[in-house]
Parts: structure tokens; sequence; C-alpha cells
């Protein structure tokens, strides 16, 4: 069993975004078409050389600016964001708190865990996730990783320590 308190941060929500948005389809082929552009701009150097440099950037900075942008409001704004919420972690699922509102999901609803250098991620669907910064789990880290562990079907689990 694991009990604890989170409050995201603007980084701690922008690594999640960016884990979350780098791993759709749509945004490495726009990265990898801006790599290309900026690529044929250098070494191809005719007619529309700085034409193709400066969309090139552009495709490459444009997701993580907005996602940086995106992540600061969420925080600032989101009343939701403004308590830290309160989670227990046991075999039957996932506790979440918050004020005096409290809901379970069972392990088999968790649509799979992620690692990043910064947080463990857990996906309740395909587009929402609780996230767990490693700074604000501390020394209940491995506790956490084990619980998820043992409690998710293994094929869900992609957690690398």
């Amino acid at each position: 069993m694991v009990e604890t308190d989170i409050k995201l941060t603007v980084g701690d929500l922008y690594d999640y975004n960016l884990r979350h948005s780098y791993t759709q389809i749509s945004t490495l082929l726009a990265t990898v078409i801006g790599i290309a552009g900026v690529a044929v701009g250098i070494y191809w150097r005719q007619q529309y050389w700085i034409m193709m440099i400066v969309i090139g950037a552009l495709l490459i900075l444009y997701m993580p600016f907005t996602l940086l942008v995106k992540s600061s409001q969420t925080i600032t704004l989101s009343p939701a964001m403004k308590n830290p919420v309160h989670y227990l972690l046991n075999e039957e699922g996932i506790t979440v708190s918050q004020g005096d509102q409290s809901q379970t999901l069972a392990w088999d609803g968790v649509h799979k865990a992620v690692s990043t250098g910064r947080s463990i991620i857990i996906y309740t669907s395909k587009n929402s996730a609780s996230v767990f910064p490693r700074k604000q789990v501390g020394e209940a880290l491995p506790l956490l990783i084990q619980t998820i562990s043992t409690n998710l079907d293994p094929k869900k689990n992609k957690i690398k320590q």
C-alpha cells in the first residue's frame, strides 16, 4: 500500500504533456519533417533555403513551446490544480481524493503505466493520467513501483526503473 499527496508543478505537467504528445504519430511526423526541412535548408543552398530552415525550426519548436504554455496555463488557471491530490494505491486499485470527493479505479480499469526520468504516469484512460513526480514520491518510489507492478497486468506496465 502506498499513500501520498501530489501537487503538480508546471514542470511536472510539462513532462507528462511531452511524454504524451511525443508518443503520438502526428507529433513525431511533424518533428521528422521539421528536421528534414532544416537539413535540406542547410545542405541544399538553393533558392528558398532560409525559408526551409525557418519552417523546419518552427515545426520542431512549435509543440514543446505550446505544451509549456498549456502546462503553465493549466497549473495557473485550474482550481483543481491549486490543492494537492491524495492518492492511495493498494491491491484494490487507485483511490484519488481531493477535498471531500473521492474516487477509486480498480487495477483492471487502468489503461497503462509508464515512466519518464521525472515521473511515474498511470493512464486512467487513453488521454488522462495520474502523475507521480519522483521527487514528491521520494522514498516511497520503490514501493509505488512495486505496488503498480504487483497489481497491474504486466502487458500494461511499461515502467522503467
